[in-house]
């Protein structure tokens, strides 16, 4: 498969329009931080197979390794003989931050329950850890740690969809840091006040069809409320 055999008609954006750029840094607003000598248009191509929910290569290449390489070598990355060039690689192998936190952005635009769920167990997570380096641990404390370090263990591959594989640790950190800014979302009186505000509930937290509307009085109460 090469890049001009791609259909974009079910990916969030058209790999092969001219102005790819712009629709993509209108969507994703992290990208507007790329100052690479890597081409923005080449980026955005690859970001897009890799992270895009119908991309071809999630059949095509399971492997998430291989997946990142084709992805790579479609668009064209700028290569010296028959290696990546340094600025390539760094963005091949996730060390380029602006690129690890498009592609979280870009995931997370979906608005998957996986990423609700995963600020739950991180919650969770730091809720319990916190008791027990405060002494007011229990029996049930170490079992629930090790079942939320788990969950956010496969959670993250599932974000990724990388089947079995460890993503690099600073593509897990991109997605961490954005779960720390985004996980206050989960508190109730966050959720009230983005519907008093909006009319509506965080992107992705709504338990709702995308068409159903909040009703503040009808839909939320507090416990003990008539």
């Amino acid at each position: 498969m090469t890049l001009k055999e791609i259909d974009s008609s079910r990916l969030l954006f058209d790999i092969h329009s001219e102005d790819l750029v712009e629709q993509f840094k209108a969507k994703i607003p992290e990208f507007e931080n790329y100052k690479g000598k890597v081409d923005e248009k080449k980026v955005a191509q690859y970001i897009v197979l890799l992270a895009d929910v119908n991309t071809p290569l999630r059949v095509e290449k399971p492997d998430w390794w291989q997946r990142k390489y084709t992805a790579a070598m479609m668009v064209k990355l700028p290569m010296t003989k028959k290696e990546f060039s340094p600025e390539a690689e760094a963005i091949v192998i996730g060390e380029n931050e602006v690129v690890n936190n498009s592609m979280v952005a870009y995931i997370c635009s979906y608005g998957l329950p996986n990423y609700t769920l995963l600020m739950a167990f991180f919650s969770l997570l730091s809720f319990e850890t916190q008791k027990v380096f405060g002494g007011k641990g229990d029996k049930n404390s170490q079992s629930i740690i090790d079942k939320a370090s788990d969950r956010i263990q496969n959670l993250t591959r599932d974000f990724f969809k990388s089947g079995e594989q460890e993503e690099y640790y600073k593509a897990r950190q991109a997605l961490y840091a954005r779960v720390e800014k985004d996980k206050v979302q989960l508190r109730p009186e966050q959720m009230i006040r983005a519907i008093e505000d909006t009319g509506e509930l965080p992107e992705g937290c709504s338990p709702f069809p995308s068409d159903y509307k909040i009703n503040l009085s009808r839909d939320m109460a507090f416990i003990g409320d008539k």
